[in-house]
């Protein structure tokens, strides 16, 4: 109790710090100190001496430690380290081989430039990414329905890392693809599929009609986490108390996704917005398997239907039964059979244009604050 009494004389007195002075979020004010937080200054070029400077700057910690380094690995051990750090998988024994009789200059440089040439590279090194982002192929949440296209995001994301796509470019197309300038299709299909990211952030599953203002914060707090390494989702009911963000900033990024288009529908939580890219050449190739399968339709269709006439002459029936086709002849059931599998068959290997789910500019919103989060107030 006396603990407790403590504590409430100390709120009411203004919860002033042992410096004299009061701790800043009661006012909402961000202090210049706060802002002089080492992680919100710029980046500066730091002179760590003639070596590599990340030998460099290890030597310095260990030197500090008074700690040595210790002796260099054998080939064997090396390339299994590198194997496995940079593909995922152990190294073949025809390559620990070649590596251990290959006394040439640069092997060792071979030996990763070989890695990281490596299509697995990207597997591996866009699975760090893509939990980030919290990719699944299903939606989470109760429902947790699938999501077809999202794999199109996952395969965005490992080619980034094959392509060495530049950091800056990286984030830029996930979170604005659909606005950056493209010099063709094939650069404008890449970035929209990068706004992938923007409806996979989204893991709110149940109602989200219901929720649009917690499908903002989902998204947001996820950009926050990944892009800024912030929780920045506590600005959406008061100003954050040591970090730079104000709530009136957290809401004028609510409001850039608030006039984003991110689903179809968002009375229909299994739709998302889905972009469609295709060649000409792909859109000709959709054209002529959509013909072939409407030709076989109206060819089983038409052979049905002069079933059915003889049936009605054979069994000399003044209507049909309820079940015509169990009354058909068993040759006449075969070639049904025969054409619906043909039918089955060209609709199966249809050429489907690609699409990915990803983001379009909707109606321009700006939103208010919402006090203490509460978007009915």
């Amino acid at each position: 109790a006396h603990i407790i009494a403590d504590l409430t004389r100390w709120i009411r007195e203004g919860a002033i710090w042992p410096q004299d002075k009061a701790i800043g979020f009661a006012t909402g004010e961000i202090t210049d100190e706060q802002r002089e937080h080492w992680a919100f200054r710029p980046l500066k070029k730091v002179n760590v001496g003639d070596g590599h400077p990340i030998d460099e700057l290890i030597q310095a910690v260990l030197a500090a430690q008074k700690l040595e380094q210790v002796k260099l690995a054998d080939k064997r051990t090396l390339i299994r380290r590198a194997t496995f750090d940079l593909t995922g998988l152990p190294p073949t024994p025809a390559e620990v081989e070649a590596l251990v009789r290959d006394n040439r200059p640069g092997a060792w440089r071979r030996v990763v430039e070989r890695l990281l040439a490596s299509p697995r590279y990207g597997e591996r090194w866009g699975r760090h990414w893509l939990d980030l982002v919290r990719y699944a192929d299903t939606a989470g949440d109760a429902g947790d329905y699938p999501i077809p296209e999202a794999y199109q995001y996952r395969n965005y994301v490992i080619n980034a890392f094959n392509e060495d796509k530049p950091y800056d470019q990286f984030v830029r197309e996930q979170i604005a693809g659909d606005q950056l300038p493209a010099a063709n299709d094939d650069e404008r299909w890449k970035q929209t599929v990068g706004t992938g990211y923007i409806a996979i952030s989204r893991r709110i599953g149940v109602s989200p009609h219901n929720l649009k203002h917690i499908t903002i914060e989902d998204t947001l707090n996820n950009l926050g986490k990944t892009f800024l390494g912030l929780n920045i989702g506590c600005a959406r009911c008061h100003d954050h108390k040591f970090d730079p963000i104000p709530t009136a900033d957290y809401y004028a990024l609510a409001g850039i996704f608030k006039s984003t288009k991110t689903m179809e529908s968002l009375k229909t939580i299994a739709k998302w917005h889905e972009h469609s890219f295709a060649t000409s050449a792909q859109k000709k190739l959709k054209e002529k398997d959509d013909a072939l399968v409407a030709a076989q339709k109206k060819v089983v269709a038409a052979f049905i239907e002069k079933a059915n006439q003889q049936l009605l002459v054979e069994q000399n029936l003044k209507q049909l039964p309820t079940k015509p086709e169990e009354n058909f002849p068993q040759a006449t059931k075969d070639e049904l059979a025969k054409l619906r599998d043909t039918l089955a068959r060209l609709e199966a290997n249809a050429f489907v244009l690609p699409s990915a789910m990803g983001v379009s500019e909707g109606n321009v919103t700006n939103l208010p604050v919402f006090v203490r989060g509460n978007h009915e107030r």
